[in-house]
């Protein structure tokens, strides 16, 4: 059965997700609510997924998971598992009704 995980319009109102360009919240959507994605934020994906499920570049995947590790602090990326931390993963959804 598929997951469905509410994202709470409160989203668009962060500062950080306010900074972005289009394309870091599109990429940023996506690592919060892919298929693989768990609760606690910790999960295997390889940059060559991300690119293929995203339509993104290799090149932009790997400039996007550097500006997200150190310009916005929010993910932890090990390229020899391909281990990806979201950090404050569940702060963007609320419970179901």
């Amino acid at each position: 059965m598929a997951e469905c995980k509410k994202v709470n319009t409160d989203f668009w109102r962060d500062p950080v997700i306010k900074e972005m360009t289009w394309e870091e919240k599109y990429f940023y959507l996506y690592l919060l609510t892919n298929p693989q994605a768990t609760q606690d934020g910790i999960y295997e994906i390889s940059i060559e997924q991300l690119a293929e499920k995203t339509r993104l570049s290799i090149d932009n995947v790997q400039a996007l998971i550097r500006s997200f590790t150190e310009h916005y602090k929010l993910i932890n990326y090990n390229p020899e598992t391909c281990e990806i931390h979201v950090k404050n993963e569940g702060e963007y959804f609320h419970d179901e009704d």
